[in-house]
């Protein structure tokens, strides 16, 4: 190292780190804007497992671990969802065509069931 290009050195060193943290805030920005596309706690699920497996930058890492809370709160508005549908319906479950009664209602009800078990 030739202490003649110290200042050059700083300067491509300071220029090399405000273009890590401008990535990082991208990375940061794309992954709100993925987040908030999904229609459902399980694919918010998929995809935060699916960035888990990137080795990344700690900031990254703790970006995604808060979106933790955002598909809990997707996944308790989907429980609401599947409970407003229940409660609509229980006294007469929609059956298919020639189903009997009861074990269409229990039919109906596991589905409803597995809809919200899946995701857990």
């Amino acid at each position: 190292f030739d202490r003649r290009y110290n200042a050059s050195w700083e300067q491509m060193m300071k220029s090399f780190w405000n273009k890590v943290n401008e990535i990082e805030e991208r990375c940061k920005t794309l992954i709100d804007t993925s987040f908030q596309k999904l229609r459902s706690a399980e694919g918010a699920f998929d995809l935060l497992l699916d960035f888990k497996n990137i080795e990344c930058r700690k900031s990254i890492q703790q970006q995604m671990m808060k979106k933790f809370k955002d598909i809990l709160v997707q996944f308790g508005r989907e429980i609401d969802l599947v409970l407003g549908i229940f409660e609509q319906h229980k006294n007469n479950p929609p059956l298919t065509k020639d189903q009997p009664p009861v074990s269409g209602a229990i039919q109906w009800s596991r589905s409803l069931y597995a809809r919200i078990k899946h995701v857990v």
